[in-house]
């Protein structure tokens, strides 16, 4: 029997981003698909309530843009690189009660000491971690009953290293559920959305700096 040449999804050949991108989309349908009503995901308790009702619907937005595609592909190259260490666990998929909800999510990286998280932005807002960051890595510790973490930055203006040594609490997190909101961080939340142009709470705040009368 001759051997049958295994293609990824959606690969034609012709014009490989674009073969990379209808294979992103087609894995964000497919795992939005699959999501039952009592899930939810860790991102989306660090982030705009809103957010996951427009990805509900136009998931792509999210992964179009060349920033979100050179983070990806230094994301493999990193988690590749850990995984020949023989230190760390990559992706790993975790999951846990709280609350009438399973809460899911996947850490980047699991030692028998800490759990590890990595990011790229195009250049440093400010030097210190972002607190959005800060809040996931603390629910990925509490949820895989770790209590180091470290954020690692990875820019083109240079790299940066923080401890997270503080799990998320069972009271923070029921204020988390109870108090999610659009945006959740209105600072800077709605100026990095890839669904500003359609949200009115992001015009609102374009339009007024976030000043409610």
């Amino acid at each position: 029997m001759s051997e049958v040449e295994v293609k990824p999804k959606a690969f034609h050949g012709q014009m490989i981003i674009l073969d990379y991108l209808s294979q992103k989309w087609q894995e964000a349908f497919e795992k939005l698909s699959k999501k039952k009503e009592n899930e939810i995901w860790v991102h989306e308790l660090c982030e705009c309530s809103l957010k996951r009702e427009f990805r509900k619907r136009f998931p792509y937005a999210e992964t179009s843009s060349p920033a979100i595609v050179i983070g990806d592909f230094l994301h493999r190259g990193f988690l590749s690189w850990l995984r020949e260490s023989g230190f760390y666990e990559v992706e790993v998929e975790l999951e846990k009660e709280f609350n009438g909800y399973v809460i899911k999510g996947r850490a980047d990286a699991i030692s028998d000491e800490e759990v590890l998280e990595l990011k790229y932005m195009g250049g440093f807002r400010e030097r210190r971690p972002l607190e959005h960051h800060v809040l996931q890595l603390r629910i990925y510790l509490w949820m895989a009953d770790k209590y180091r973490g470290r954020l690692v930055y990875m820019t083109p203006d240079g790299f940066a290293e923080y401890p997270i040594n503080d799990p998320i609490s069972e009271m923070e997190l029921v204020e988390l559920f109870e108090t999610q909101k659009a945006p959740r961080w209105e600072e800077w939340e709605c100026s990095y959305c890839p669904y500003k142009n359609w949200c009115g709470e992001a015009v609102f705040h374009r339009e007024t700096g976030g000043r409610r009368r």
